[in-house]
């Protein structure tokens, strides 16, 4: 057998090259006028004369499980952890959708009537880690902690998130997320799903007031809090912290949903949660996202507060800081007031 031709890989390096390119530029092609056409898909006058409509286009888009009814959640253990002050800590397992099973941790205040929280974890993080358990908490800045000492209970749930390296407990996200898209949904959705059958049990089995539901998280937890609050509306006030950013720059396949560049942005998901107060809270040194581009995307945010003519139900604003829960008490002291109305 002769010897075949044979050459360098640089030979194509520049059709490869461009190529690469040449899909860049036909997704920006693609994408021209987005901005025009999510304003066009959801104006403020048009949500505020059909909300439920919108919501529902919202839900439709993350698709499985979220179009499934809300179920009560089976709880299959709840161990006592330890009693610190007023505050009874718990460990709680749940099964849902017949046969997942769920863990977070309750910070339950000994008196009744308190505001009850739902807070949410970041990416590489855990219950333990926000609610300063482990690490001292970590850039959470004892988030979870904070609003216990205000007088909340507070859930926080375990997420697909932790660090597989530090907790040598491995997982696959993206397998978990890509199988849930051939199912028409998302891992963000299953997430999702079970956090609003974990607010129906605690409603049932915890004589909570719904009237002072709220709902807060940093980073991955700051997405999680908006796109939860969008869509349970038992949720009164909200508080995202260093996530809500300009749209075009958060590309992570969990932030992104099919034919949301026309219909759904970070604008548009955060105004489905008005007119309920909400808080939106950006680090100006944050090594992730821009502080800028929550300020601009937070203008088209206040449009949708204004068609209820509720404009002091929104903060937007950024703080002397990096990528971590606020200090300043700017944003909980926002929606300790709204639930304490």
């Amino acid at each position: 057998m002769g010897k075949y031709y044979s050459e360098e890989f640089s030979a194509v390096s520049k059709e490869r090259d461009e190529y690469e390119k040449s899909i860049t530029d036909f997704i920006f092609r693609c994408e021209k006028g987005k901005e025009k056409q999510r304003r066009e898909f959801m104006s403020p006058e048009d949500y505020a004369l059909s909300p439920e409509h919108f919501r529902n286009e919202f839900i439709k888009m993350l698709g499985f499980p979220l179009n499934l009814p809300i179920e009560k959640p089976k709880l299959i253990n709840k161990t006592f952890v330890a009693k610190d002050g007023d505050i009874n800590i718990y460990r709680m397992q749940f099964e849902v959708l017949d046969g997942i099973k769920y863990y977070g941790i309750f910070f339950e205040q000994s008196k009744s009537d308190a505001p009850f929280l739902i807070g949410f974890h970041g990416k590489e993080g855990t219950p333990e880690v926000c609610s300063s358990i482990y690490k001292d908490s970590s850039n959470y800045n004892h988030m979870i902690r904070r609003a216990t000492d205000r007088g909340a209970s507070v859930f926080v749930g375990q997420n697909l998130l932790w660090n597989k390296n530090e907790y040598k407990e491995d997982y696959d996200r993206e397998w978990v997320d890509s199988r849930l898209r051939r199912l028409g949904g998302s891992v963000v959705a299953l997430e999702l799903y079970i956090t609003s059958c974990l607010l129906s049990y605690f409603a049932e089995n915890h004589g909570i007031n719904m009237n002072k539901v709220g709902a807060f998280g940093l980073s991955y937890g700051g997405m999680y809090t908006v796109l939860f609050s969008a869509i349970d509306k038992r949720v009164k006030a909200c508080c995202s912290c260093s996530w809500f950013s300009d749209t075009d720059g958060h590309t992570f396949p969990d932030w992104c949903h099919k034919n949301a560049e026309f219909t759904f942005g970070n604008a548009q998901i955060a105004g489905l949660v008005a007119p309920r107060p909400m808080a939106l809270a950006m680090g100006n040194a944050d090594q992730i996202f821009n502080g800028q581009g929550t300020l601009l995307e937070g203008e088209m945010v206040k449009e949708y507060y204004k068609a209820f003519n509720k404009q002091d139900n929104l903060i937007c604003y950024l703080f002397d800081g990096v990528h971590e829960f606020d200090t300043t008490d700017k944003g909980l002291n926002f929606l300790f007031e709204a639930l304490n109305d």
